[in-house]
C-alpha cells in the first residue's frame, strides 16, 4: 500500500528462493499481484495454518510440537550462506542501537556495541522473527513464512526473538498476553522446551546471552518499530533496566 511495496515484495521473494535452495523449508513464491495501486505477493498454496493457531486448537500435542519446532530451528540454523550474500545480523543490531541511542545510557549502548563487534563472523542462517505466527504447519511438516528479515549470524539472535515473543513482552504487558494467540503459561512452556531441546541442561550463562539479544530487539520494536514510545514507556524502561544488568554480566554474546 505504499510506493516501496513492490520492491519489498520482490526482495522477500528473492530471499524466499535463496532460503529454499539452501534447504530451509519455506513456501515458494511465484509472482506478484496488482490491484489498483496496491501490490500483493503470490506464493504456492500451503494448505496450512499458523503454528500458534494449531497449538491453541491441539494443546494435547504441545510436547510433540515443541520437538518439531526445535527441529525446524536446528535445520534453519545449520544452513549457511556465502560471505556478503545476506546482511550480518550483528551489524543490523548495531544500526538499531544507533536508532535507540536516546533511550539507553551511553555506557550501556557502548558496551552492547562492543559485545556485538566482538562476535566472530558467522554465516549461518537466521530468520529474524521466527515466532509461531511465522511458522506454518501442514500435516506433520513445518515451514517458515515472512522471511524478509533473513540474515546471517549466531543463533543467539533468533533465540532472543523467541525470548522477547514468548516471555519478555508478556512480562511487561500482561494485559496483551495473547500476542501470539496463546496464554502466558503455554508461551513459557514452549520457550523452556525449545531451550531444553536445543541446548540440553539449563545454563544460566546461555540464557543471559539470549535475554540480552532479546531485550535489544524488544527496545527497538517498542521505541522505533511501533513508533509510540509514550504508550510503551513502561516496557522500554523495564527493558533498559534489564539491559543495564545483563550487558556487564555477559562477557560474550556467542553461543
Amino acid at each position: 500500500r505504499n510506493s516501496e511495496s513492490l520492491a519489498e515484495i520482490e526482495h522477500e521473494q528473492y530471499l524466499s528462493r535463496l532460503a529454499f535452495v539452501r534447504g530451509i523449508p519455506t513456501v515458494i513464491p511465484f509472482g506478484v499481484a496488482r490491484v489498483g495501486d496496491k501490490y500483493g505477493s503470490l506464493f504456492e498454496f500451503a494448505d496450512a495454518q499458523t503454528l500458534s493457531k494449531y497449538i491453541s486448537e491441539h494443546p494435547q500435542e504441545l510436547d510433540g510440537i515443541i520437538t518439531k519446532y526445535a527441529g525446524l530451528l536446528d535445520t534453519f540454523h545449520r544452513s549457511e550462506f556465502k560471505p556478503g550474500e545476506l546482511p550480518a545480523v550483528k551489524d543490523v543490531y548495531i544500526s538499531c542501537l544507533d536508532e535507540i541511542a536516546g533511550f539507553l545510557p551511553a555506557e550501556v549502548k557502548d558496551r552492547l556495541i562492543y559485545l556485538l563487534r566482538s562476535m566472530p563472523d558467522d554465516f549461518h542462517a537466521l530468520h529474524g522473527d521466527i515466532h509461531p505466527n511465522n511458522v506454518m504447519i501442514s500435516g506433520s511438516n513445518l515451514t517458515v513464512i515472512d522471511i524478509d528479515n533473513l540474515s546471517m549470524g549466531n543463533r543467539v539472535f533468533d533465540f532472543g526473538i523467541l525470548f522477547f515473543s514468548f516471555v519478555a513482552f508478556n512480562e511487561s504487558y500482561p494485559e496483551n498476553v495473547k500476542f501470539l494467540g496463546l496464554d502466558a503459561e503455554t508461551d513459557k512452556k514452549i520457550y523452556r522446551g525449545l531451550l531444553r531441546h536445543c541446548f540440553g541442561e539449563y545454563d544460566s550463562s546461555i540464557e543471559d546471552k539470549i535475554k540480552a539479544a532479546g531485550y535489544m530487539r524488544m527496545i527497538y520494536v517498542l521505541a522505533v518499530k511501533l513508533a509510540d514510545a509514550e504508550k510503551y514507556r513502561a516496557g522500554i524502561e523495564n527493558t533498559v533496566k534489564n539491559l543495564e544488568e545483563l550487558c556487564w554480566r555477559v562477557q560474550s554474546l556467542t553461543i
